[in-house]
């Protein structure tokens, strides 16, 4: 028997509406208290889902881009705290033998942290949050189309998917960090786009799609993390916030890089063979 696929969704408003409530609801998390570490990340995580979705689902207009601009700036002022977040963590474990560099370190990254936290407060609030949930009804309170017209499938993936590819195929992603971030972003958004989509794919071809965007997402995540950290380090050593340069400190940091960069790169090996899946051209 022919293996089946999910429940499709009745519409866009269906498929749209619970991520913005999620964003809605963890927006006054944040709201309610910025030092809160995992209510900014859910934050950021329900917007870059949002995101993904709208861009996927919504038909172009004035009121998507509106919604858009407005996604991307909360998720860039979220992402300030966010990063502190896990550059504080990363720096809170370690060998032995560079404790004195970080902790050096983990103090310099937490006075940022508290600056960051307080103005994300002042930045997020009530009437921008407010403001959020105007722009989220007015692009998602467009008249439906109908599903025969124009909801996404499979193939909808199509631009993003070759974007991700035709920038990792142009050697070594890792070695040039500003093309590395910009795949990571592109793949974290095809697979928030995909997961729209988990009614038009067998369970088994969904499932095998999900496990390889979660080990993507994971390798590229943490190769991120300690870009970010090595970036402070350099900060924090050009201000004299150190007594010792953290040489042996940033040695560590790039070997793991490459570690992870190299996990990254073979699952965008295994992205391309799964293609035809994602593309629904694979049955």
């Amino acid at each position: 028997m022919a293996e089946t696929s999910h429940a499709r969704p009745r519409s866009r408003r269906a498929t749209l509406a619970p991520a913005a409530a999620r964003l809605l609801s963890e927006l006054r998390r944040v709201r309610k208290d910025p030092s809160d570490e995992e209510a900014v990340h859910d934050a950021r995580v329900a917007a870059r889902r949002l995101l993904a979705a709208g861009d996927l689902w919504l038909p172009r207009s004035d009121d998507r881009e509106a919604l858009q601009a407005r996604l991307e700036k909360t998720i860039r002022r979220l992402g300030r705290v966010r990063n502190l977040d896990v550059a504080a963590d990363l720096l809170a474990r370690g060998a032995r033998a560079d404790a004195g560099v970080r902790e050096e370190l983990l103090s310099y990254v937490k006075r940022r942290r508290k600056a960051e936290r307080r103005d994300a407060a002042a930045w997020l609030s009530d009437g921008r949050v407010r403001k959020t949930k105007s722009l989220i009804v007015e692009a998602l309170g467009r008249r439906e189309r109908g599903l025969e017209a124009g909801t996404p499938g499979p193939a909808s993936l199509g631009p993003r998917l070759r974007r991700i590819l035709q920038m990792a195929g142009r050697g070594d992603p890792m070695r040039d960090p500003e093309r590395a971030h910009e795949i990571r972003r592109e793949v974290r958004l095809l697979r928030y786009a995909h997961e729209t989509l988990a009614s038009e794919y067998p369970h088994s071809q969904f499932g095998a799609a999900s496990a390889l965007f979660t080990r993507l997402q994971d390798a590229a995540g943490e190769w991120h993390d300690r870009d970010v950290l090595g970036r402070l380090v350099a900060r924090a050593a050009r201000k004299g916030r150190l007594t010792a340069p953290p040489v042996a400190f940033l040695a560590r940091l790039r070997r793991e890089q490459q570690r992870l960069g190299g996990k990254f790169v073979e699952g965008l090996a295994e992205l391309v063979r799964l293609k035809p899946v994602l593309l629904g051209e694979s049955r």
